[in-house]
C-alpha cells in the first residue's frame, strides 16, 4: 500500500517517498517517540497476508537486525499498525552505487576502498548466517560522509515468483523468489549456482562482489546478453576479459582477487570475503597470510590519536608485526629506546588491524598513569565500564571482554611496568583478547612475543649522494619533516652529506629525527649539525648508566629546549604539570601570573610551531609528547619550581570543578559533564597532589575535600563509585576531630552519594546526615537542603515512609526562593513519590508535575530523568500502562542525554517490569536484557539480580517453567552473596509465583535445575534466554 506524507503510521510521521523495490515501498519518516529520522518500508500486502512467508520473513528480520555493523544498514524493528506490516530502518541520505559507475572505470584506489567496505560488511552477515543473494550497486549506497552502506541483507529470498523468461529485462530485473531453492538475484550479478537453481551459500556472494567490483574498474560489467538466455549462458560458461587487457593501470592483485571472486566454481572462489577483504587491504604490500577475527557488531571503540605525517620507513616492521599476531600472540609488546617511534608504529597497526576485531578496538594512552596499581582501572574507564562496588578494575574487564574478540593498544606502559601480572590475568580470562603494548622494556609475562622496534634504517658511510641517500628511511624521514616546515626543502648535492651525518649522530631515531628537522626552517642542515654536536657533548656527562639512545634523545631534547626563548623554556616546564592536555585558558591561570597572561598565545602559538606542544582534539585542547613532558619536569623541578606550579594547578582546577558543579545544577548540565570528562586526569592528579599533603596542611585538606565534593554528581553519572570512595575515605578520615567546613560538608554529601549508588543505604545516611548537620552549622542552605534531600531518598528506599517525609519538606524550604533550583526540584519529585506511596495520588503526581516545570527552566536532564521515571511509576501502579511506557521512553532519552548509567540500567528494568504487566514479553525480556548488561557495566549486584528476575518472569509467562526456576535461582544466587534482597517492588509476588512452579516439574529435576543454575553468570542467562 502506499503512504500519504504527513500521514501518520503508528508513531511514525510519514515525510516522502524515497524509494521502491520487490519487498515494498520506501518512505522517510520521523520516530516521533525517540525523535530520529528513520526510512520505514512497508511489506506488500501478499507478504503480511501470508502465514508461511510473514514467519520466514520475521526469522529473517530479527537476524539480520543483529547485524550491527558500519557498513551494513541497521533494521532497527518489525511493526505492525492498524493491519499495515513495515519495517523501520537506517535512514541513509546518499547515493547508490551504481551513480558511481562511469565509463572506463575508476581509479583502482577508489574500488578498493569501496571492495574493502562491502566485503567487510558481508563477512559480518555470513558471520551470522545471512547471505544477501542480490547484491549489486543498486544495494549499496554511499553516504555524503563517503560511508558505504549495504542495503536489503537476507530480504530478497522472501520475495514472491513472478517472472517471465520472455518478458524480463534481462540487465535490471530482479529475480525474486518465495521458498528455498527458487533463483533469488538479479540476473548479470548472479552466480552459476544461482541459475542452476542451487542453494545460495556466502560465496554466492562473493560472485556478486566480484561482478561489482569488475564493473566499478572498468565501467561495465562482466557478462553481457541482450535476453535473459544469451546473459545466463555467459555467465555459467563464459571467461570474462581480464581487467589488465582493459585498463592497463589496474594492479594485477585487484585483477586476481576480481578474477578469483568471478570463478565459476563455488570451491575456487575464495573461502570468504573476509578473505576477499584481506587481499584488498594488501593489494601492493606483498603480505599473504592474515589476523584472524571478524568485523561485526560491537560498540566497543577507541580511535588512536590522528597522526599529522604519514608513517615513514616501517614497512617491513609492520608486515613482521601483523604476522606474528597472525600466528597467535596474546601479548605483542613494542619495544625499543625512546623515540624509536613505537606509538606511531603502533597507531598504524591498530588502523590496519581494527577491522579485523568483531568485538572491539581501543587505543589507550597510559602516558598519565604512574602507578601500576591504576592500569587496570585506568583502562576500564577509558572503555566507559563504570566501576562497581566490591568488583575490582579485572572483574569488570572480564565481564565486558569476556565473550569478545577485542584487540586492545596499550601505549607507553614502560612507567607502569608493574601492571604486567594484571594482563596476564586479563589476558587469561579473556581467550579472545589481543593486546598490542608499547614499552621500553619487555613484559616478561608467559602471553608475550617481543618485538623490538629498532631505529631507522642509517645510511652507510659512502652514502652520501643524493641519489645513493634517497632510499634510506632515516634520511626519507628527516626530508620529509624538513619539507614540512619549510615547503621546497629537497635532498640536493649541498646538503646531502650534512643530513646523512644528522641521521647517524642522531641514531636513526625518529623523535630526534623529527624535532631536527624543524628546526630547518631557520638553520641549514650545515649550521643545524654544527649545533647538534655541541648539545651532544653538553649532555655526555649525565647519568652514565643510561643507554646511548636515551642520552641522544636527551640531547635532542634538551638542544630543541635550549633554542627556546628564556619566557618560552618557563612555559614549557609549567606545562609538564598538566595530564593528557589542558585549555588556553588552563595555561593562563596555571603557568603566568595575572599581569604575565598576555604573553600567553604568542607563546603557545610558538611552541606550537616547533613541534614542542601538541593541538589535539578539536583544537580546543593542548599536549605534549610524553617524553617532552617528562623532560620539562625535570626542568621544573631542578628550577625548584615544581611546589608552587603544582599548587596553581590544584588551585585551577578546584575553582573549575566548582563552577562545572554549579553548572550542573543550573542550565548548562551536560556542558558540565563533558568538560569534567575532558579534564578528569587533571582533577584527579589535582586531588592526589592535595591527598598527598592534607596530613600537614590544612589549607590542601579543605581543598582536597572541596574538589572531591565538587565531583559528587560527575561521579555519580559516570559510576566511578570506587574511585570515590577510595578518595573521600582518605581525605575524610582527616576531619573527625575538626570543626565544620565546606569542605567537609561537600565531601560527605559525595560519600552519601557513592554509599547509596552502591546499596549501602545505612552508611549513605550517616554520611547524608553528617553533611547536612554541617550545612546548618555553617548557616549554608544549600549544602543543608542537598543533605536532606538524601536523608529523604535513604528513608523513602528503606520504606520509612513517616521519617522521609521531615527532611523532604526541610530541604523544599531551604532551596526554594532561588537558593538551590537543582535540590528543590529533586527533592519535590522525591516528595512526590513519597506522598503516591501513602496513597496520595493526584497529589504525588501534581508535585511531581510542578517539579518538572523548574527541571524544564533550568535544562536539568539529570532531575527530568528521574522526575520522569517516578510519573511512569505512578501511572504504572494506576494501571496507565501506555503512559508509563511513553514515559521511561522519555526518562530513557533524558539520562542518555547526560550520561547517567546507573538511572539508564535503572529505566531498563523498570521498563521490563512494566511491559510484562503490559502482556508485551517480547518487550519486556528486551527490557531485561539490557537491563542486565547496564547493571553488569554498572556494577550493581541487586540491579542484575533484579533484571535477571524479570527475565525469569517473561520465561514463567511464556510456559518455560524449567528456564524460570534456572534463572530465578541465578538471581537469588547472585544477590545472596552479595548480601542485598531481590524482590522488585513493581512485581512483589514474583518469587512466590516462580516457587510454585517447581511443582509441575519432577523433584529431581528441580535439583538438578538448582545446583546448576546458582553457578550462573549473568553472561550466560543471557545465553539462555537467547535460545528459541
Amino acid at each position: 500500500m502506499s503512504l500519504v506524507p504527513g500521514s501518520e503510521l503508528g508513531s511514525y510521521q510519514i515525510h516522502d517517498r524515497i524509494g521502491a523495490g520487490g519487498m515494498g515501498e520506501v518512505y522517510r519518516a520521523t520516530d516521533t517517540r525517540l525523535g530520529r529520522e528513520v526510512a520505514i518500508k512497508v511489506l506488500p500486502s501478499e507478504v503480511a497476508a501470508d502465514p508461511d512467508r510473514l514467519a520466514r520473513f520475521e526469522r529473517e528480520a530479527r537476524t539480520v537486525a543483529s547485524l550491527n555493523h558500519p557498513n551494513i544498514v541497521t533494521l532497527h524493528s518489525i511493526e505492525d499498525s492498524d493491519g499495515v506490516r513495515f519495517l523501520t530502518m537506517e535512514l541513509v541520505e546518499g547515493k547508490s552505487l551504481d551513480h558511481e559507475v562511469v565509463s572506463g572505470g575508476l581509479p583502482a584506489d577508489r574500488v578498493i576502498t569501496l571492495g574493502k567496505a562491502i566485503a567487510s560488511a558481508l563477512a559480518a552477515a555470513h558471520s551470522r548466517g545471512v547471505v544477501h543473494r542480490d547484491l549489486k550497486p543498486q544495494n549499496i549506497m554511499v553516504t555524503h560522509h563517503n560511508l558505504v552502506k549495504v542495503l536489503d541483507f537476507g530480504l530478497a529470498k522472501l520475495e514472491e515468483p513472478e517472472v517471465n523468461d520472455e518478458t524480463i529485462d534481462a540487465q535490471t530485473t530482479p529475480l525474486p523468489l518465495s521458498d528455498p531453492g527458487q533463483v533469488v538475484g538479479t540476473l548479470p550479478y548472479m552466480a552459476p549456482e544461482q541459475l542452476r537453481g542451487e542453494p545460495a551459500e556466502a560465496r554466492t556472494d562473493l560472485f556478486a562482489l566480484g561482478v561489482v567490483l569488475y564493473e566499478l574498474a572498468t565501467g561495465k560489467r562482466p557478462f553481457e546478453g541482450a535476453t535473459s538466455g544469451v546473459l545466463s549462458s555467459a555467465i555459467l560458461r563464459d571467461a570474462p576479459t581480464s581487467l589488465s587487457r582493459l585498463r592497463a593501470d589496474v594492479p594485477p592483485d585487484l585483477d586476481r582477487v576480481i578474477s578469483r571472486c568471478l570463478e565459476k566454481e563455488v570451491g575456487a572462489r575464495f573461502r570468504s570475503a573476509e578473505d576477499v577483504g584481506y587481499e584488498l587491504t594488501n593489494i601492493g604490500k606483498g603480505t599473504s597470510s592474515r589476523v584472524g577475527g571478524r568485523a561485526a557488531e560491537t560498540d566497543l571503540f577507541i580511535p588512536p590519536p590522528k597522526p599529522s605525517t604519514e608513517l615513514l620507513g616501517r614497512e617491513e616492521n609492520l608486515t613482521e608485526a601483523i604476522e606474528t599476531l597472525t600466528n597467535g600472540a596474546r601479548v605483542l609488546t613494542i619495544s625499543g629506546y625512546g623515540g624509536t617511534g613505537k606509538t606511531r608504529f603502533s597507531i598504524e597497526l591498530f588502523r590496519r588491524l581494527a577491522p579485523d576485531y568483531g568485538g572491539g578496538a581501543a587505543f589507550i594512552s597510559l602516558a598519565s598513569v604512574t602507578d601500576s596499581s591504576e592500569v587496570l582501572p585506568y583502562i576500564s574507564a577509558s572503555l566507559d565500564i563504570a566501576e562497581a562496588h566490591g568488583r575490582s578494575a579485572l572483574e569488570g574487564l572480564t565481564a565486558v571482554l569476556v565473550d569478545r574478540p577485542v584487540l586492545l593498544v596499550l601505549d607507553n606502559l614502560e612507567q607502569v611496568i608493574d601492571a604486567a601480572g594484571d594482563l596476564a590475568d586479563l589476558v587469561a580470562q579473556c581467550p579472545n583478547l589481543q593486546i598490542i603494548a608499547t614499552s621500553r622494556a619487555p613484559l616478561k609475562i608467559g602471553a608475550e612475543v617481543e618485538f623490538v622496534l629498532p631505529p631507522l634504517a642509517l645510511p652507510q658511510a659512502a652514502e652520501d649522494s643524493p641519489e645513493a641517500l634517497e632510499a634510506c628511511p632515516s634520511v626519507a624521514l628527516f626530508v620529509n619533516r624538513a619539507a614540512k616546515v619549510k615547503p621546497g626543502f629537497k635532498l640536493s648535492q649541498e646538503n646531502a652529506s650534512a643530513i646523512a651525518s644528522i641521521c647517524r649522530r642522531l641514531d636513526g631515531l625518529p623523535l630526534a629525527l623529527e624535532l631536527a628537522a624543524a628546526r630547518v626552517r631557520i638553520l641549514e642542515p650545515i649550521k643545524l649539525l654544527q649545533r647538534l654536536d655541541h648539545a651532544l657533548d653538553l649532555l655526555t656527562s649525565g647519568d652514565r648508566d643510561l643507554p646511548l639512545r636515551q642520552k641522544t634523545l636527551r640531547a635532542t631534547i634538551s638542544w630543541s629546549y635550549s633554542l627556546l626563548e628564556a619566557p618560552e623554556q618557563q612555559l614549557l616546564r609549567r606545562c609538564s604539570v598538566f595530564h593528557e592536555g589542558w585549555t588556553f585558558e588552563a595555561m593562563e591561570h596555571v603557568c603566568y601570573e595575572e599581569d604575565e597572561r598576555w604573553r600567553g598565545l604568542d607563546e603557545l602559538e610558538s611552541l606550537v610551531e616547533k613541534g614542542l606542544v601538541r593541538v589535539v582534539g578539536n583544537g580546543e585542547r593542548y599536549a605534549l609528547l610524553e617524553t617532552i613532558r617528562a623532560f620539562s619536569a625535570e626542568q621544573l623541578h631542578a628550577g625548584g619550581e615544581s611546589e608552587e606550579t603544582q599548587a596553581k594547578h590544584a588551585a585551577w582546577f578546584t575553582a573549575f570543578a566548582d563552577e562545572r558543579a554549579e553548572e550542573f545544577r543550573g542550565t548548562l548540565q551536560t556542558n558540565a559533564v563533558r568538560q569534567l570528562r575532558d579534564d578528569n586526569e587533571n582533577i584527579m592528579a589535582a586531588i592526589h597532589w592535595l591527598s598527598s599533603r592534607a596530613k600537614q596542611d590544612g589549607d590542601a585538606l579543605e581543598n582536597g575535600l572541596l574538589l572531591c565534593g565538587f565531583m559528587d554528581w560527575f561521579w555519580h553519572v559516570t559510576g566511578q563509585h570506587n574511585t570515590a570512595r577510595h578518595l573521600l575515605d582518605n581525605l575524610l578520615e582527616l576531619t573527625l576531630d575538626r570543626p565544620p567546613s565546606r569542605g567537609r560538608a561537600l565531601a560527605y554529601l559525595a560519600a552519601g552519594m557513592v554509599s547509596i549508588t552502591t546499596g549501602a543505604i545505612e552508611q549513605s545516611l550517616d554520611e547524608w546526615t553528617r553533611g547536612y548537620q554541617d550545612g546548618i552549622a555553617l548557616g549554608d542552605d544549600v549544602i543543608a537542603s542537598e543533605g536532606g534531600m538524601g536523608m529523604g531518598y535513604v528513608h523513602l528506599s528503606a520504606g520509612r515512609l513517616d521519617e522521609a517525609l521531615p527532611p523532604l519538606d526541610d530541604s523544599i524550604s531551604r532551596a526554594s526562593g532561588g537558593v538551590n533550583e537543582f535540590i528543590e526540584a529533586l527533592s519535590m519529585t522525591i516528595k512526590g513519590m513519597l506522598l503516591f506511596q501513602q496513597g496520595n495520588l493526584d497529589d504525588g503526581i501534581e508535585l511531581v508535575e510542578d517539579a518538572q516545570k523548574i527541571q524544564r527552566r533550568i535544562n536539568d536532564c539529570e532531575g527530568g530523568g528521574i522526575a520522569l521515571s517516578f510519573l511512569a511509576q505512578m501511572h504504572f501502579a494506576k494501571g496507565d500502562l501506555t503512559q508509563a511506557r511513553e514515559l521511561y521512553a522519555e526518562s530513557l532519552a533524558t539520562f542518555t542525554a547526560v550520561g547517567d548509567r546507573p538511572e539508564i540500567a535503572r529505566v531498563h528494568c523498570e521498563t521490563g517490569w512494566t511491559a510484562l504487566a503490559d502482556k508485551d514479553s517480547s518487550g519486556a525480556k528486551k527490557a531485561f536484557r539490557r537491563a542486565v548488561l547496564a547493571y553488569e557495566e554498572v556494577g550493581s549486584p541487586r540491579g542484575t539480580g533484579l533484571a535477571l528476575l524479570g527475565l525469569a518472569a517473561v520465561e514463567a509467562t511464556e510456559g518455560r517453567s524449567d528456564r524460570a526456576v534456572a534463572i530465578a535461582e541465578a538471581a537469588r544466587s547472585l544477590t545472596e552473596r552479595a548480601g542485598v534482597v531481590c524482590d522488585h517492588p513493581m512485581d512483589p509476588g514474583v518469587v512466590e509465583r516462580i516457587e510454585k512452579l517447581k511443582v509441575d516439574l519432577k523433584p529431581q529435576d528441580v535439583d538438578v535445575i538448582l545446583e546448576e543454575a546458582s553457578e550462573l553468570s549473568p553472561s550466560e542467562v543471557l545465553a539462555m534466554v537467547g535460545q528459541q
